[in-house]
């Protein structure tokens, strides 16, 4: 199962003295095979702490397009999706997404699913909504090793503040960058990143945030403000940026002088 999730196994992952040399200590000497493949998924999770997220992730899985079709469907586990849903949601090419799908059905990671979805569609002018049975698939909930991915993949394996600031960059002189919500497991956060600059491209940044979107595996709540216009709200008391400032969240990029600001 654990060689189907991460692909052909480096040998030195593979080889029980590994957990005999004190580099990694384990619970389970003997190395049964289900208590083989939970450390394979421990050392793995042990190896991503040390370096770029996506780019190690990318070779354990296989494929980036990998990691971010799970990612996709951990994060929206009662939703369904077709191969379509998911090739735009990854920003994967269709070929690469049938072929990822096909993997994580047979690894029984996912399942089929057929639901209803609203499609509308225009006659004479007019807008019709029809409901149609589409076929799709799923987050399989009994997955064995479901949590261990889940820990691997969304609690550890979100992007960095510093990577969001590099995507966005192209955007406008950026002048204030945070993060919050799912870049700091906090559900109850307003916005998932906040942006301040000048000459915003809001075309630009939606792009940007899309393939944000497509790295994390969910749809992610945002607000980008001119700097004057941040400047005014700040000084309102606009309640959104005081929700953002006032409550948990991260700064990444601060050329505002802000967090010395809501310090003082």
């Amino acid at each position: 199962m654990i060689a189907t999730v991460f692909g052909t196994l480096p040998l030195c992952l593979t080889d029980s003295t590994l957990f005999d040399k004190g580099h990694i200590t384990t619970p389970n000497p003997s190395l049964e095979q289900e208590g083989r493949e939970e450390n394979f998924l421990f050392v793995y999770l042990y190896l991503f702490v040390f370096g770029k997220p996506m780019d190690i992730l990318g070779k354990l899985f296989g494929s980036e397009s990998k990691v971010k079709i799970m990612r996709l469907f951990l994060f929206n586990p009662e939703l369904s999706f077709t191969n379509e849903d998911v090739a735009e949601r990854s920003k994967s090419s269709f070929a690469s997404t049938r072929h990822e799908l096909s993997i994580l059905r047979k690894m029984k990671f996912i399942k089929s699913r057929t639901f209803i979805r609203s499609i509308s569609k225009k006659r004479a002018g007019k807008e019709k909504i029809t409901r149609k049975k589409v076929w799709g698939w799923g987050l399989n909930a009994s997955f064995s090793y479901l949590h261990a991915l889940e820990h691997l993949l969304i609690d550890s394996g979100v992007l960095k503040g510093e990577e969001v600031v590099k995507k966005l960059n192209s955007s406008g002189r950026l002048k204030l960058v945070m993060v919050a919500g799912i870049f700091i497991q906090d559900p109850d956060s307003r916005v998932d990143i906040f942006v301040v600059g000048d000459h915003l491209r809001r075309s630009t940044l939606e792009t940007a945030i899309k393939n944000i979107e497509a790295e994390v595996g969910r749809e992610l709540k945002y607000a980008a403000f001119d700097t004057a216009e941040f400047t005014y709200r700040l000084g309102m008391y606009d309640k959104l940026v005081r929700d953002i400032l006032d409550y948990p969240h991260k700064t990444v990029l601060d050329r505002l002088g802000v967090d010395r600001t809501a310090e003082a």
